[in-house]
């Protein structure tokens, strides 16, 4: 608590980015018992999800409820996203999801006039949320005995490239080389992995 705490420090109010997912749940609530009573909640929800399993609003809305603490749902409509893409391509420095999602959600606590705002990202790498967490120890555990053949990675490898071979020449060389590297990893480590 006392990291979140010294986070709360600041000359303008702090706000925090709320989604469904529990490390920005965890740190709205550790904001709240770190005395901080006026906090603003921006949360995302995308027109097309509305209504359905995809939307987290709902859940958001129901985390600040919880805290008691104002909350804004932003929503994002196609139009809006296909008007901001160019601009959040210029922005950001490499390929990210994440990007995409903090650009709406930066745009949102702006509107409201927010000029600092928490953020769970990274929370999942820390709690071990994603499903690679699961996945790769599972696929070394899984592959451990077929690395340990002389040749097999070698060989599944020339044996993707004869038989996918029409369709990867219709990739430029550099991706074709990549994507035969990256979808048969050295087996059975977690590095390959």
């Amino acid at each position: 608590m006392g990291l979140v705490r010294q986070q709360l420090v600041a000359d303008v109010s702090v706000g925090a980015f709320l989604s469904a997912g529990i490390d920005s749940g965890a740190l709205v609530g550790l904001m709240c018992d770190a005395g901080q009573s006026a906090i603003e909640r921006v949360t995302l929800s995308f027109a097309e999800y509305r209504g359905t399993a995809a939307d987290e609003s709902p859940l958001a809305e129901r985390v600040a409820l919880t805290y008691g603490t104002r909350h804004t749902t932003r929503v994002v409509t196609a139009e809006e996203f296909t008007d901001d893409l160019p601009a959040i391509i210029a922005a950001m420095d490499q390929p990210s999801i994440d990007g995409i999602n903090t650009w709406f959600v930066s745009k949102a606590a702006r509107e409201l006039g927010l000029k600092v705002a928490i953020s769970g990202v990274g929370g999942d790498e820390l709690m071990g949320g994603y499903p690679s967490f699961r996945d790769v120890p599972r696929w070394v555990k899984t592959l451990a005995a077929p690395a340990a053949v002389p040749l097999l990675g070698t060989a599944i490898r020339r044996g993707v490239m004869l038989v996918g071979a029409p369709a990867l020449r219709r990739q430029p060389e550099g991706r074709r080389h990549a994507r035969i590297r990256g979808t048969f990893p050295a087996l059975g480590s977690f590095a390959g992995a």
